[in-house]
């Protein structure tokens, strides 16, 4: 008898190959499970950027508040936005500055958006496999941002 024994030859996956398995069946959970497990990989983390302008903080935290934010179904109603935000510190991504947006006078829950120390927003773009993402920030008391929002270009 041969070395390969009942099933042959045995392939190998490259580490792409891999990385692309993983970005599928991630992007195929339900918003619900996506949710709860990029929370779990995420909170308590930071993500540092560089100072693009004066509204940059060059610290994004990855706190409850903020990942409760991004991660409602409101904010990233796609697995495949919250698995970015996941990938975006995991890989640690390449972000490019977006721009900065003052609070809007407007806004159903300005209110809870002052309370909660938000000063105004910053805008960062990213890509991964090929897909484009901006994730907009809040800027916390002019000292530090947390994830707000995250959209596909």
């Amino acid at each position: 008898m041969g070395g390969r024994g009942a099933y042959g030859k045995v392939r190998v996956l490259s580490n792409d190959e891999l990385e692309e398995l993983e970005w599928r069946l991630d992007v195929s959970k339900d918003l619900k499970q996506s949710r709860l497990e990029v929370k779990e990989r995420l909170l308590g983390k930071e993500i540092h950027t560089e100072k693009f302008d004066e509204h940059c903080t060059g610290l994004i935290k990855l706190n409850s508040n903020g990942l409760n934010d991004v991660l409602c179904n409101r904010h990233s109603p796609s697995s495949k936005r919250k698995w970015a935000l996941e990938r975006l510190y995991r890989k640690k991504l390449r972000m490019s500055y977006a721009g900065y947006e003052d609070l809007d006078p407007n806004s159903h829950n300005l209110a809870e958006k002052l309370n909660k120390g938000f000063t105004g927003f910053n805008k960062y773009s990213f890509s991964f496999r090929g897909d484009n993402f901006v994730l907009k920030t809040a800027i916390i008391k002019g000292k530090y941002e947390t994830p707000y929002y995250i959209y596909e270009k």
